[in-house]
């Protein structure tokens, strides 16, 4: 795509009547090499990668390290989609301790399934399990709450977890819970 936009850009010094046709209007776009060449650029990357959706899904094994799986997963694809790292990173963690608390501190039973999914804009994870919804709240629970209450634990990853998302949502219909996160890329 750069090479035929750099084509276009110095065709305006090599066939300099070649947009002498152009409405008066938009002219200065083609008046200048750097110009046509940065919104030719601009055009193909937008209609080439428009509507590009790229998911992949994981069965998280129990037996298995939930964080090597997790970010294994999310580097890999990352590379792959050309998303930002930081963004990639940031999904990681969320879905880290979302699956730690699943599997090992709330009540849930069968498979844990991870979806994620990402176009230019958005990056999306979905983590499906039998169980009840993990809680999200706004607040951290205290010192003396997180060392007393074992049910403390699992509000403070869902209090993580909406640290890390731009947007999270939790809920359950037919005894299958569902935790939705949104980072915009």
């Amino acid at each position: 795509m750069n090479g035929i936009s750099f084509i276009f850009g110095i065709s305006v010094y090599l066939l300099p009547n070649a947009y002498a046709g152009v409405p008066v209007l938009i002219r200065p776009l083609f008046d200048s090499a750097l110009s046509l060449a940065t919104v030719v650029a601009i055009f193909l990357n937008l209609v080439m990668r428009i509507g590009i959706k790229k998911k992949v899904t994981l069965t998280i094994d129990r037996a298995a390290s939930i964080s090597d799986q997790v970010f294994t997963l999310m580097e890999r694809q990352g590379e792959q989609w050309a998303a930002r790292k930081e963004v990639i990173q940031r999904m990681a963690m969320a879905l880290t301790e979302a699956c730690e608390q699943i599997v090992d501190g709330a009540s849930s039973s069968g498979s844990v399934t991870l979806s994620v999914s990402f176009d230019e804009y958005n990056l999306d994870a979905e983590v499906s399990y039998t169980g009840t919804p993990l809680p999200l709240p706004e607040k951290r629970p205290g010192d003396e709450e997180i060392l007393n209450d074992p049910s403390a634990m699992i509000r403070l990853a869902g209090f993580l977890i909406r640290g890390h998302a731009d947007d999270v949502k939790s809920s359950a219909s037919g005894g299958v819970a569902v935790l939705k996160i949104h980072m915009e890329h």
